[in-house]
């Protein structure tokens, strides 16, 4: 019997969505968990991609790319100008490809 362990059951994308909200956050390396209601947004909005990573078995691989807000606070308020307001973001990309991180 596969019992309650879920083995041999396939996998939606509600379980791959709340998988990866119970394994990012700690994966961030940071003191304090983040606020995640972005990452959930993210994945709600990227359904589709997630689906095909469960559907297509030549999709191996789900990148998470996290883009944290330049660290200016202390920039901004030695010169007394208010820093433009940067949040965290994230993308979410399945199998290889480049991702250029630099800022303009």
């Amino acid at each position: 019997s596969e019992g309650a362990s879920g083995v041999g059951q396939p996998l939606d994308v509600e379980h791959l969505k709340s998988f990866l909200l119970r394994i990012v956050p700690p994966l961030l390396e940071e003191d304090v968990l983040p606020d995640i209601s972005v990452l959930e947004k993210k994945l709600a909005e990227s359904e589709g991609k997630l689906k095909k990573f469960i559907s297509d078995p030549q999709e191996r691989l789900v990148f998470i790319y996290r883009t944290l807000p330049p660290e200016t606070e202390e920039e901004g308020e030695a010169s007394g100008t208010e820093a433009p307001s940067f949040s965290t973001t994230y993308e979410i990309l399945l199998g290889f490809g480049y991702k250029n991180v630099r800022l303009a």
